[in-house]
């Protein structure tokens, strides 16, 4: 379907598409730059020159990817009205050149038929993301096969995102997201953790090889977790801890919690998650039972426990789940800080250069956990 408005102007095109994002943007130049300046033929008006060109592209989107297409012609506005003609299995999406120019209700009703796929998230992310290195980056981890699992966290993290933007939330969050986490000898720059303005900050609090409590997961989620509330424990067994001691606290501990924004283009420990096993998961549980006792996260503070279906156990780089988290959010009303409340423990075998590592924040060459002094909790 075509629909010209009165008053319309060759040189001003909107798209709404359900396609695939890097084919159909590199489509929509060439065709706005043919019919700009190919000459028209003899007789035929402009409107009528740029219907026939556009019908055939809409005819090809049609034939080769299932789409739909709305071409309109005129002024280009935040505010513009298209119809969309809504068939069986029809999605609505858009396509703008300054895709965050558009109303935020467009774009959200937009989200679904815009990025399909893995390529079309990845390629996206490139074409969005302000850091040159973060963007090289991205395309030399997306040539080893490093972002098998982005469409599937993407529709995961939309899940809960749209849940929450029904909410009484301003549009300023801070973000709390749970699972079991380790850390590889593999290393990567802390600011590929942020591969999009919609994400300002990621937080992670505890040293290098350590565990973390659920008391602590709680407090963080409740935005009440400070640097001075921290203690550390020695793990003697799977089943025991060693009582509270100053000396497992790791020397030169910054009075700060870790910050990838800070960090820049450091290098950081590559981070692995795997989900939480609801509703016989013993950290799970035990948060539960802690948000029941003590209460809920006030306005603007969102958990995301990593839950899936059955018993799935894959593990996911944390990169891969911000980079989905920051499409997510490019395409909703929130910006947000990120709080990630997993573990960060490892091995002598994935890493190696402790030096390092206490440089860039702090590392502990014991087994310990970091949990929390009493005083953080009051009864509700």
């Amino acid at each position: 379907m075509v629909e010209f408005p009165e008053n319309s102007r060759r040189s001003q095109f909107s798209f709404v598409f359900t396609g695939d994002f890097p084919q159909y943007l590199s489509l929509y130049k060439r065709t706005r730059r043919s019919c700009t300046q190919q000459e028209l033929p003899a007789g035929q008006s402009s409107e009528q020159s740029h219907l026939t060109r556009l019908n055939r592209i809409s005819g090809k989107i049609l034939a080769g990817w299932g789409s739909l297409i709305v071409v309109s012609l005129g002024e280009q506005t935040d505010d513009m009205n298209t119809s969309v003609d809504q068939g069986d299995g029809a999605k609505q999406g858009f396509l703008n050149p300054n895709l965050r120019m558009l109303g935020s209700s467009q774009l959200r009703q937009a989200t679904p038929g815009l990025l399909r796929t893995r390529e079309s998230l990845l390629e996206h992310t490139v074409e969005n993301c302000p850091n040159q290195s973060v963007r090289r980056w991205l395309m030399e981890k997306a040539e080893s096969g490093a972002f098998q699992q982005l469409a599937d966290m993407f529709y995961f993290l939309k899940k809960h995102i749209d849940n929450e933007e029904k909410k009484n939330h301003s549009n300023n969050v801070d973000i709390i997201f749970m699972a079991h986490g380790a850390i590889t000898g593999e290393m990567m720059p802390a600011s590929c953790l942020l591969p999009l303005p919609a994400i300002t900050n990621v937080l992670l609090y505890s040293p290098w090889n350590c565990l973390m409590s659920t008391e602590v997961a709680y407090a963080i989620a409740t935005g009440c977790m400070t640097p001075q509330h921290r203690v550390f424990r020695l793990i003697v067994d799977k089943d025991n801890c060693g009582p509270v001691d100053r000396k497992y606290c790791p020397k030169m501990l910054p009075g700060h919690w870790n910050s990838m924004k800070d960090a820049g283009d450091q290098l950081v420990p590559t981070i692995v998650l795997t989900p939480l096993k609801s509703p016989d998961d013993g950290c799970w549980k035990r948060f539960d039972f802690l948000l029941n006792k003590y209460g809920r996260p006030q306005r603007d503070r969102l958990i995301i426990p990593y839950i899936v279906p059955g018993h799935a156990s894959t593990p996911v780089p944390f990169f891969v789940v911000m980079l989905a988290l920051s499409l997510v959010l490019h395409f909703s009303r929130f910006q947000a800080t990120v709080h990630l409340a997993s573990c960060l423990s490892g091995t002598s075998k994935t890493w190696s250069d402790k030096k390092y590592l206490r440089r860039q924040y702090a590392c502990i060459s014991k087994k310990c956990l970091m949990t929390c002094s009493t005083d953080i909790f009051k009864v509700k």
